[in-house]
């Protein structure tokens, strides 16, 4: 769908541009952490492809905080690839969000978007991550799967996408243009189930 080497182009240039310097550390972090790794799917999409396309959708609606950016990027390593947050070359902000956002497999998600909501930055890449996670779920997962994360997109993400619209008004315009995507994407794929059922 994307060109890999176009959007790390672009996502660099804006941060060399607007002196990110957390995110000039992630980017190639985030490459040498995902190498060869692929997303869900038949498909075989490089998983890099993930992150840098939230990176450059938050860069288009105007989201251009180094430490959305650079969570943004290192959102799954930790999760991914064996990596501890601590363990992060990264400032102590980046590290905390990018912990929040990693699943413990103990923690229900009762508590999990619980301690995001309670996160400006991890609010918002957590949005980013589920719209980008939606959008692409077609190729991805089963029909099973998919009303899974229909239920859980519903009742965990949309709260928060209107915490994210009426708590930080710095991000009500994306708010609602990741909203208006989220919905058509979830009414579409709702839809599908039904006809495929």
């Amino acid at each position: 769908m994307f060109s890999e080497q176009h959007m790390y182009t672009f996502v660099k240039a804006a941060a060399v541009s607007l002196n990110m310097v957390q995110t000039l550390k992630a980017l190639p972090f985030m490459k040498k952490c995902h190498k060869d790794q692929v997303r869900k799917g038949t498909e075989h999409i490089p998983y890099i492809y993930h992150p840098l396309m939230m990176a450059c959708h938050a860069l288009a609606l105007g989201i251009n905080e180094d430490t959305i950016l650079a969570s943004v990027l290192l959102h799954d390593v930790c999760e991914d690839c064996g990596i501890a947050p601590d363990e992060l070359p990264m400032s102590e902000d980046i590290r905390k969000t990018v912990k929040l956002l990693t699943k413990d497999p103990v923690n229900d998600d009762d508590k999990y978007y619980k301690a995001i909501s309670e996160n400006r930055e991890a609010t918002v890449v957590k949005i980013l991550d589920r719209c980008n996670n939606i959008s692409t779920m077609a190729g991805a997962f089963s029909s099973l799967k998919i009303a899974e994360y229909i239920d859980e997109t519903e009742k965990y993400t949309l709260p928060l996408l209107n915490k994210m619209k009426t708590d930080y008004p710095e991000f009500y315009n994306a708010a609602f243009l990741i909203k208006y995507q989220m919905l058509t994407v979830l009414d579409s794929m709702k839809r599908m189930l039904v006809l495929n059922d």
